[in-house]
């Protein structure tokens, strides 16, 4: 055998080798190739899920959030609407006529004891102040009015809140 037939009979043998080793690391580079893709896929899939649920989880506390709002904006709205009736009734009793002022101040002396303590009368005639020894009573019109209403509060929340 010649040596160029020698070196011909090597090189078909090491293409013949080579094509056989390219052709089985092709096939495990083409598996490689698949795993690795779905390995891709399923950690898409997996952020995509986490995205999903941390979204739904944001939306759920933006919607409730803003419910809380409305409503502690309707509720102060209501609260001033019941501040505004309170001072309403408290201004018709100071705007009484002196006549109905003074038949409900006589009521209000009616509620302290005789010939006891002192009566100091506030000083826009709305009513007065009893003080005995360890007694006070406060029996002006914007102390009643307010006592009034938190006596009512309940049948007042009905009324406004229903």
């Amino acid at each position: 055998m010649s040596l160029a037939v020698f070196k011909e009979k090597i090189l078909n043998e090491a293409s013949a080798e080579a094509e056989s080793i390219v052709q089985k690391n092709s096939f495990l580079i083409s598996e490689e190739q698949n795993r690795a893709s779905k390995d891709i896929r399923d950690m898409e899939e997996a952020i995509i899920s986490v995205a999903q649920k941390q979204a739904q989880l944001q939306a759920r506390s933006i919607t409730q959030n803003a419910k809380l709002a409305g409503r502690s904006n309707i509720l102060r709205a209501k609260q001033e609407e019941l501040n505004a009736i309170k001072a309403e009734f408290l201004s018709s009793l100071t705007k009484l006529s002196d006549a109905k002022k003074k038949t409900i101040y006589k009521s209000l002396l009616r509620l302290v004891p005789k010939h006891r303590g002192e009566v100091i009368s506030e000083k826009d005639g709305n009513g007065f102040v009893f003080r005995d020894k360890g007694i006070e009573m406060n029996l002006t019109l914007p102390y009643l009015v307010e006592q009034v209403f938190w006596k009512y509060r309940s049948e007042l929340a009905k009324e406004l809140f229903m």
